[in-house]
């Protein structure tokens, strides 16, 4: 998969490094997301309250693994389960909304982080 990030501002905290989805025998979707924190400062991921929208509009609720902090320059790898199949298909776009948060420390300052998805 290739990706972008669509919002200038959050573009400039992480950046989309690469991507992958593949579906599991019990007929969920994952997708799988190596991203930089580019901010200056750590961000932190929670683990639930994201969500897939595919390319025919079906919503489905995403877990990301590992959630917790990163630190400037540190790549991470996302792991999203979603909870069902999700149709992606050669050539289209799906948005994978991340839940990020602005610090690691309470309170929290959540923002979303939307990664526009191009299936290869």
């Amino acid at each position: 998969m290739t990706g972008k990030i669509d919002d200038a501002d959050m573009a400039d905290n992480v950046s989309f490094i690469s991507g992958t989805s593949y579906q599991s025998p019990n007929g969920n979707s994952y997708i799988q997301v190596v991203a930089k924190n580019t901010s200056g400062s750590p961000k932190s991921i929670y683990f639930t309250g994201g969500k897939y929208r595919s390319a025919d509009g079906v919503k489905l609720n995403a877990t990301t693994l590992p959630g917790g902090c990163f630190a400037h320059d540190q790549v991470v790898v996302i792991d999203s389960n979603l909870t069902g199949k999700a149709n992606i298909v050669k050539n289209t776009q799906g948005v994978l909304e991340l839940p990020l948060n602005s610090n690691c420390n309470a309170p929290w300052h959540e923002t979303r982080l939307e990664l526009r998805l191009t299936a290869k």
